[in-house]
């Protein structure tokens, strides 16, 4: 098994080394379905593209804000179901309200989890890698067929103007974001149907009553983009297998070499009595993490003690290629 995922990671790493040459079209990475289980839904990652629709350069959206609303729309999609499906979405946190995700399909109908939790990496490592973090649209193709679009877009807050001038309300769920409509014919399109879907607020990491994360910083200088990518590329891996099933302890689990010069390893500790490092835990302690680093402005070799009620479950760090 352990030889199998470095053969698969060794492949990954090839597929991201071609993709970061490429400037509108991303692919998924070859190889995963052997140990990550895509096979269960009959998901031919060879055959899922994401292409850049549109973007308005005059209408740019701050790179946390799109990095923290990205991740947790991934974690909120690794919890539940990777095999179903799940409603349109129109998503954003209480945290970055301005940036909101929308997921649509063609004829506006459930999209497969599957696409979302592919289609989410892909996007921003396009805005990330073309320092392009502005609206945009992706087109999500499988087997040459659109199946979805990923759109990023940007909602004006509401100032209280019998307030403190900083003071934001936060809008109702049925509110649509600004620039909905503005971007291009076939976003207009779209935008104007009635899609059913909803805003969502992701819970705050921090609120999690048994999980805690310890973070330690390292002197080892790390690029901003290579961790946030890292990071997000590690929820991707992380999202397949049953989120209430023990993560195993015969190996870490180890995002590929990426050309991203930045690794994530989780160390799950071995126990013979419960709390186990579950997948759940880790997909959430790999959220808080991006809370963590885009918090404190820091982007340096992060170290990690996973704790759950007090008991230590794993390890992990956040660390340049070469250390």
């Amino acid at each position: 098994m352990y030889i199998a995922r470095c053969c698969i990671f060794t492949v990954l790493f090839a597929w991201l080394r071609a993709v970061l040459s490429s400037p509108l079209l991303l692919k998924t990475p070859p190889g995963l379905s052997a140990s990550r289980s895509l096979d269960v839904v009959g998901f031919d990652e060879d055959k899922f593209e994401v292409v850049l629709q549109s973007r308005l350069p005059d209408v740019p959206l701050d790179e946390d804000a799109v990095f923290i609303n990205t991740v947790e729309a991934m974690r909120e999609i690794a919890l539940g179901n990777y095999a179903g499906s799940m409603p349109l979405w129109r998503f954003t946190t209480a945290t970055y309200p301005e940036v909101v995700i929308v997921l649509d399909t063609p004829l506006h109908i459930n999209i497969p989890r599957t696409y979302a939790i592919w289609g989410l990496p892909n996007a921003f490592a396009d805005m990330s890698r073309s320092h392009a973090f502005a609206v945009s649209s992706y087109n999500l193709f499988y087997d040459e067929e659109i199946v979805g679009t990923i759109s990023f877009r940007y909602r004006r807050p509401i100032v209280d103007k019998h307030a403190n001038s900083t003071a934001v309300v936060s809008k109702r769920a049925t509110d649509v974001p600004e620039y909905l409509d503005q971007t291009t014919d076939d976003l207009e399109r779209r935008s104007n149907a009635p899609v059913p879907a909803e805003i969502l607020q992701a819970p705050n990491p921090t609120n999690e009553p048994r999980l805690r994360v310890e973070f330690t910083y390292g002197a080892e200088p790390m690029h901003k983009e290579d961790m946030m990518l890292s990071i997000i590329y590690s929820l991707l891996l992380a999202a397949p297998p049953p989120s209430d099933a023990e993560v195993p302890t015969e190996h870490p689990f180890s995002t590929p070499n990426f050309s991203f010069h930045c690794v994530f390893v989780a160390w799950p500790i071995h126990r013979t009595a419960p709390p186990f490092l579950m997948w759940f835990w880790l997909i959430d302690a790999i959220a808080e993490a991006a809370g963590y680093i885009v918090d404190q402005n820091e982007y340096r070799m992060l170290e990690m003690d996973i704790l759950v009620d007090s008991v230590a479950v794993a390890k992990a760090v956040l660390k340049p290629l070469q250390w």
